[in-house]
């Protein structure tokens, strides 16, 4: 009875322990699955707003189905469910729509990169030549002034995004 008793102690702890072990694979894994960007950023770390309204502008620049127009501070795109989306920089404010996500925001621009990473000239910009969309943000944040930077790379033919990198 002893060794009964013994055993069943064993199997149950080791049940445990595995049971904690997969949890934590599977959590770890449903977390890595989520595409956030890394915003490069110097002089300190972005505002908590600021910091959603460009994760909430990456996911929709990650399902670019067209470009329709594009400048400087605006970006006009439809997305793979078939919704056009702007994204835009006025009055301090970054906007989506017609929805301001992110206020206090003293600077933000987008860039436009061909497929070999050249930028290219808003005045002969085709929307069809965009490889690569970078923005730059300018903030503050705890009284000192912060820039991120962020590069979202996509694929030449069909400009949908498929690789995440800044630089």
């Amino acid at each position: 009875m002893k060794f009964f008793k013994s055993w069943k102690n064993d199997a149950l702890i080791a049940g445990i322990a595995l049971a904690l072990v997969l949890t934590i694979w599977v959590s770890g894994r449903a977390v890595n699955q989520e595409t956030l960007p890394e915003i490069r950023t110097y002089g300190g770390q972005l505002p908590i707003q600021t910091n959603a309204a460009l994760i909430r502008m990456h996911r929709d620049l990650e399902r670019v189905q067209s470009i329709q127009s594009v400048k400087d501070n605006e970006i006009t795109f439809l997305d793979d469910s078939s919704e056009m989306h702007t994204y835009q920089y006025k009055h301090q404010s970054l906007w989506c729509d017609d929805t301001p996500i992110a206020v206090h925001v003293q600077s933000f621009y987008f860039e436009y990169r061909d497929q070999y990473g050249n930028r290219l000239s808003l005045e002969m910009v085709q929307p069809s030549d965009i490889c690569q969309i970078g923005y730059t943000i300018r903030t503050q944040s705890a009284g000192e002034d912060v820039v991120g930077y962020y590069r979202l790379e996509m694929r030449p033919v069909h400009n949908i995004p498929v690789q995440l990198a800044y630089q």
